[in-house]
């Protein structure tokens, strides 16, 4: 296990920090497939969905599990084998994406597309519902 130890989180710093391998200069997107990047973001998600995580790919019977959810401005997406030893994270800012049609590319090309779908529904969950004053928590970090 890589040692982040010096990535302080609160209480010690204002926002939760999120390891990334690569970070577009805007911070509109950023993902990592470090398997301990990951893992150390998982500890961060909270305990409640790193345990979900963490129980639906152990109780996968296909290659592995793959998760959309809002984290601040960011959908993350979270594909995880059943190993645990591969996968990746992709954190993207709903605000800053290209247009639709532009989106369904990058993402079918990475993703299937049922999660790439998953992605459109919590964009646009988060169009309607999103609050800038509550959104100061969530920060990228290129490790």
């Amino acid at each position: 296990m890589g040692n982040f130890d010096w990535v302080l989180q609160p209480p010690l710093a204002e926002k939760v920090t999120f390891l990334v391998d690569d970070l577009e200069p805007s911070g509109g997107y950023g993902f990592t497939t470090d398997i301990e990047k990951i893992d150390y973001n998982r500890r961060h998600l909270g305990i409640n969905t790193n345990l979900d995580i963490g129980i639906r790919t152990s109780l996968s019977t296909a290659r592995g599990i793959s998760s959309v959810a809002p984290l601040g401005r960011y959908i993350t997406v979270i594909e995880i084998k059943s190993n645990e030893q591969e996968g990746m994270m992709w954190f993207i800012d709903f605000q800053k994406t290209k247009s639709p049609e532009e989106m369904r590319k990058i993402l079918y090309k990475d993703m299937s597309k049922a999660i790439a779908e998953q992605w459109f529904a919590v964009q646009a969950q988060l169009v309607e519902s999103y609050n800038p004053a509550s959104d100061n928590w969530v920060q990228l970090l290129k490790v």
